[in-house]
């Protein structure tokens, strides 16, 4: 009998492979719970290190007093009290805020928590006044009530408030999200605002069928878009006011504004109780407080402004112009065609292209009233007197003289010298004939 020598037993591959695979998962977990440990806490170096984190994200350096919870897995989640940055542009009494660990990493758009306690943005971050939050806070839903996060504060001194609708998710520990279609409102002292969220993108987010209320009278309607402009926070506002529609675009950390109008009804704009006066008086003074905003700045709020096309007292097209809102004058320029003007002086062309159009406007009480506002057009100097009353929000204009040729009826242009840079004066070849750009200083002659 031949005896064999026994079989040699091999591994299995699959057994190999599933061997490695849990050796492969335990280690891994072992680093992940080690890792927790040592990366959550409420230790001093754990404070430094979100401060270094949250500085870098901020572009500014942030103290953080007091951490009272700091956590990465499960829950991503920090809540610290007394955050303050240099030099004062932000302090805070206390930031929770909380998300799923994987809703963070796969940007899902889902948060679990999120409360602030007075915290407050240094005028300047964001638009000419302070920006204070008494409380932000997620209200979870109930039977009569959707989800909604709720902010209560004030800009400036002005009440604000905001309410956003959440869609709460079904989870073991509550979820929220906004989304389209969700209904929103706010309050900034006399004003209030209704919409809707629309699309959300990774630099914009639409705000839709929005409604503007001035002391509970529905004023204007439009959308709102908000989108950076060179990294600044931007409101892309499309609006309609009667017959007037158009687009603003208002960038609340600089005093540099612009508004398109498609069409612009200057029958409606210069009516008894104009509609765009009421706003712009209710938002400058009760909002901005452009009196004291305003002091002692040299250049004040600069508004650019263009038309496709204006009617009315007036009718014309490609209209464009700019001026410089300040609490002691509002100044500034307009060129385009016009194709009608109704007009009480014989001589006065009735048609044509506006070669110089300057104005200058001076407080006085209630109203503004006009040094000078004149006109070129088609070889004729017109002088017009512009009166606005902002009490009655009414605006009158007439004109007072007409000139042959090229006349400055004795207009003083010191203040439009003055802000040239702002108007753009020199590049726009604003009314070369009248010296509107200061002379340049006198070169040093080189000594031979």
């Amino acid at each position: 009998m031949i005896i064999l020598p026994p079989e040699e037993k091999k591994d299995s591959p699959v057994m190999k492979w599933t061997f490695r695979v849990l050796m492969t998962l335990c280690i891994f977990f072992g680093l992940v719970l080690f890792g927790v440990k040592i990366l959550s806490g409420t230790s001093d170096s754990h404070r430094r290190g979100l401060e270094q984190a949250m500085s870098n994200v901020f572009a500014t350096k942030l103290k953080i007093q007091n951490l009272q919870a700091f956590n990465i897995l499960p829950q991503f989640m920090i809540d610290a009290e007394n955050i303050d940055a240099a030099g004062g542009d932000f302090e805070a009494t206390n930031i929770k805020i909380a998300f799923s660990f994987l809703d963070l990493l796969m940007e899902k758009g889902i948060i679990e928590d999120v409360q602030v306690k007075d915290a407050r943005f240094a005028a300047g971050i964001v638009g000419p006044q302070d920006l204070m939050i008494s409380s932000l806070k997620v209200v979870p839903a109930t039977t009569e009530r959707a989800a909604y996060a709720d902010l209560s504060g004030n800009y400036g001194g002005t009440p604000l408030a905001v309410k956003i609708d959440l869609t709460q998710l079904p989870r073991y520990r509550p979820a929220y999200r906004v989304t389209k279609g969700a209904p929103l409102s706010g309050t900034l002292g006399s004003f209030s605002l209704t919409g809707v969220v629309g699309l959300n993108k990774d630099d914009f987010q639409e705000i839709n069928d929005v409604h503007l209320y001035l002391d509970g009278k529905e004023i204007a309607t439009g959308s709102i878009l908000l989108k950076p402009v060179n990294r600044k926070l931007a409101l892309h506002i499309t609006f309609s006011i009667g017959k007037t529609t158009g687009l603003a675009t208002y960038i609340p950390s600089q005093s540099h504004q612009t508004f398109a109008f498609k069409t612009l009804d200057l029958k409606e704009a210069m009516s008894a109780d104009a509609a765009w006066l009421k706003i712009l008086n209710a938002w400058h003074d009760d909002v901005l407080r452009m009196s004291s905003a305003t002091k002692g700045s040299a250049s004040g709020n600069q508004i650019l402004f263009s038309a496709e096309h204006i009617e009315g007292a007036a009718e014309g097209s490609r209209i464009e112009g700019r001026f410089v809102y300040a609490d002691h004058h509002v100044s500034g320029w307009w060129k385009g065609s016009l194709s009608r003007i109704e007009s009480a002086h014989k001589k006065m062309p009735y048609q044509g292209d506006v070669t110089c159009a300057i104005f200058d406007l001076a407080p006085k009480g209630n109203r503004w009233i006009s040094n000078y506002v004149l006109m070129q057009l088609g070889g004729m100097t017109a002088k017009g007197k512009l009166e606005i009353d902002k009490k009655m929000a009414l605006v009158k204009f007439s004109l007072d003289k007409v000139s042959e040729g090229q006349s400055d009826f004795g207009s003083d242009f010191s203040t439009l010298r003055a802000h040239a840079k702002e108007l753009d004066l020199e590049a726009q070849s604003v009314c070369p004939g009248y010296g509107l750009i200061p002379a340049a200083a006198p070169a040093d002659t080189p000594k031979p």
